[in-house]
């Protein structure tokens, strides 16, 4: 197998889809990658602020909301939710949100022991800032 090289590299710039069946919806919603950038942004988004001491606490609350909203797009690929509508997806059935989540994290390379954690820790219903 041949190394790639740096134009290669830069030319992996395509995003990839899954479409995922919903029997909550009786259909199928189209979930992205998202590029390193947006990725790095989802994670920061997890981040608390830092107390007295300058330690962040990781905030899942509402963590997989937020990735559905970032990753549920429609058949031009243009996003169906914006970051401030997460609130509302946080509020949807925790199956459907967690089917769109789990196929979001596996898609964008979240690890399984991330993807638990998040689950673990969020309160289903919710979404971010409740």
């Amino acid at each position: 197998m041949a190394l790639a090289s740096r134009e290669d590299i830069l030319k992996a710039r395509e995003r990839t889809f899954k479409d995922v069946y919903c029997p909550e919806l009786e259909g199928e919603v189209r979930i992205q990658s998202l590029m390193a950038n947006e990725l790095e942004e989802y994670q920061a988004s997890n981040r608390g602020k830092p107390d007295k001491e300058g330690n962040v606490e990781i905030v899942w609350k509402g963590s997989a909301a937020r990735l559905v909203a970032r990753c549920a797009v429609d058949a031009d690929g243009n996003r169906l939710f914006s970051d401030t509508e997460a609130l509302s997806l946080g509020k949807l059935n925790a199956a459907l949100i967690n089917r769109l989540f789990a196929a979001a994290c596996k898609l964008n390379g979240i690890g399984e022991k991330e993807m638990e954690e998040m689950v673990k820790n969020s309160e289903p219903g919710q979404g971010a800032g409740e």
